[in-house]
């Protein structure tokens, strides 16, 4: 299975009162840690943004009729967030400046939505193959749907953009690619899926 959800950050975005409603979905005092992390980043936006898109997978998680009960949140050493506790439930977040998506599933899986971004050229040009920087500058290629792809396989791989950027799409992983308002959404998974998606209006 793989689920996406996908939601709007509400705006304003109360931190306070969704902290309280984190230690809620998550049992508190497992994952205090984890939230005083969040906590402590250096911006308001990126604090909401965090909370958001965990709040969003708790949501997720209880659509699909899946307790929270014991799970305990961990970060792996690149930073990608998983179940420390929960080998056969895997997520992936990600999220921009005005919304957040969440994939669930039971194989590993890495999500990313990125709305349209300025200089493009020139960061294709310093991430992404020679071949592939030809085909964007030549119009072959749709600069936003590669990179959305190089950073879903980022993460279902656990590994840097730098060292995923630079090769061509494996051919055995499966991407799906989908628009979210003016945001692109693209998963990658090892299991040929097509994702079921699952707008929440509120969580």
């Amino acid at each position: 299975m793989i689920n996406i959800f996908i939601a709007t950050i509400p705006q304003p975005f109360d931190i306070q009162g969704a902290a309280e409603s984190f230690k809620n979905s998550f049992c508190g005092e497992q994952n205090a840690e984890y939230l005083q992390n969040i906590l402590k980043k250096s911006s308001e936006a990126a604090r909401s943004q965090s909370l958001c898109a965990l709040l969003l997978l708790a949501s997720g998680l209880s659509h699909l009729q899946i307790s929270t009960d014991g799970l305990v949140l961990a970060k792996s050493q690149t930073g990608k967030p998983f179940f420390e506790n929960s080998d056969n439930l895997r997520f992936s977040i990600s999220h921009d400046e005005s919304c957040v998506a969440v994939a669930i599933s039971d194989t590993p899986i890495g999500i990313d939505i990125q709305s349209q971004a300025k200089n493009q050229e020139k960061i294709a040009k310093r991430f992404f193959a020679p071949l592939e920087y030809e085909k964007i500058l030549n119009g072959d290629e749709d600069f936003l749907t590669l990179w959305t792809k190089k950073e879903a396989l980022t993460k279902l791989l656990d590994s840097d953009f730098a060292s995923c950027a630079k090769i061509p799409l494996p051919n055995d992983v499966f991407f799906h690619t989908f628009a979210y308002g003016s945001a692109l959404v693209s998963s990658a998974s090892k299991q040929n899926i097509i994702p079921k998606i699952i707008k929440i209006d509120q969580f």
